[in-house]
């Protein structure tokens, strides 16, 4: 089981992540644990109905997160990490890449751009652009 401090607000975006496909309790304002294991005849619904509980410490394994994130149509990466994964930085760019389908840059060699190149070689660069319309 994945500890609740290990990643702090897992039960809260699953709860969210419930409420926005449909499957939330308006009277009691609470997910509807029956209805989605009905669904998803492979969860257990007190199990189920355990980890979206705010005040239960009991948390799904990985690989049962891995299948929830799967069921509910969202990242196992935003369920255990939430907003952090998507802003400006590394994974951002990362996925914004694979979503547009081309290959993600090695991180360990950045990219280069003219404005990383000395003035020496920036004019070598200028002399091969010169060759190639030639």
């Amino acid at each position: 089981m994945i500890p609740r401090e290990e990643f702090p607000g897992v039960t809260e975006r699953l709860r969210e992540a419930l409420r926005a496909r449909g499957y939330w309790n308006a009277q009691r304002n609470a997910p509807a644990a029956a209805r989605f294991c009905r669904m998803f005849p492979h969860y257990d619904e007190v199990q189920f109905a355990m980890w979206c509980h705010l005040r239960v410490r009991k948390r799904p394994k990985l690989w049962t997160l891995r299948r929830l994130a799967q069921d509910l149509n969202i990242s196992l990466a935003y369920l255990l990490l939430g907003d952090m994964v998507f802003e400006e930085g590394e994974w951002h760019r990362r996925l914004a890449q694979r979503r547009r389908g081309t290959k993600p840059q090695s991180p360990m060699r950045p990219p280069r751009t003219r404005s990383d190149l000395s003035p020496e070689e920036a004019a070598d660069e200028d002399q091969d652009q010169l060759r190639l319309r030639v």
